[in-house]
């Protein structure tokens, strides 16, 4: 999948503007109508009065019989005649549209002829929400710019694994005659798994199904993978994660991890042949 950084914006005057933009594909002649406005993408604010040009957050925005109102966090007052335009030359936009796949965005010069520069490729973040629209590990931009053939990728910006955090898992177990031990590690958003946290208490009198506590957020996690064993000697054993075991992570897709914040449901044993620790 490909698109192009940038999205034809229009000379807007105060008040509300019409929401949907064209959007042009990686071939320049296939181009789509959509609405490029996202709370993780930047508006620049190009005022007749350039002192008076911003780029500022979009902190909300609403959408009525085609047209959109915006909520910027503006620091200047802007009056009569300007043009909105991406914060990022579309770069973010473009991202967007790949609507949580993975793909290709390719940069050409309109881009820096825009304003932007690679610090702008550089600089967008992740994301720590599926709202704030993540950047995902299998999305790349291409900067085929004046003849150059550059990548960009999202990278681990440590090599440090996501520790520990100390905090255990409980459980709402089925009565049963058998013992379990839960256990989780979170994973980051190139797919990378941390170190195994605190292993809970002993789980006696129990059977599968379990029914796991929420995981709560860790620096640099955008989700996680529980485990489960059935002594304290035993190897613990990654449950193999799906729909059904768990809300899934939609902040990385390299690896299935539940989402930050979900339960999960342990209805079978993991084989030997799962992931251990």
């Amino acid at each position: 999948m490909h698109d192009s950084a940038g999205f034809e914006s229009h000379q807007t005057r105060t008040g509300c503007i019409g929401c949907h933009r064209i959007i042009r594909k990686h071939n320049r002649s296939q181009r789509t109508i959509g609405i490029p406005w996202n709370l993780n993408a930047t508006v620049t604010i190009n005022d007749g009065n350039s002192t008076l040009t911003e780029t500022d957050a979009l902190t909300a925005f609403s959408n009525s019989t085609g047209y959109c109102t915006l909520t910027l966090t503006q620091t200047n007052a802007h009056v009569g005649s300007y043009v909105l335009t991406s914060g990022t030359c579309g770069l973010r936009e473009a991202l967007n549209d790949l609507q949580g796949y993975g793909g290709e965005v390719i940069v050409d010069q309109q881009f820096y002829d825009a304003g932007c520069t690679a610090a702008t490729i550089t600089g967008l973040t992740q994301g720590s929400t599926a709202s704030a629209g993540p950047l995902l590990g299998n999305q790349y931009i291409h900067d085929i710019s004046a003849g150059q053939d550059t990548w960009y990728g999202l990278k681990a910006t440590t090599l440090t694994l996501i520790p520990a955090t100390g905090v255990a898992l409980t459980a709402t177990i089925t009565a049963g005659s058998s013992s379990y031990y839960l256990n989780y590690e979170y994973v980051d958003p190139v797919g990378g798994q941390g170190l195994p946290n605190t292993e809970s208490a002993q789980l006696t009198s129990a059977t599968l199904p379990i029914t796991t506590s929420a995981v709560a957020a860790a620096t640099g996690a955008v989700g996680w993978i529980p485990m489960i064993t059935s002594s304290t000697t035993g190897t613990e054993l990654a449950v193999p994660v799906t729909s059904t075991v768990c809300k899934l992570s939609t902040l990385e897709t390299i690896i299935p991890a539940c989402a930050i914040g979900a339960t999960a449901t342990i209805a079978t044993y993991p084989t030997g042949g799962s992931l251990d620790v």
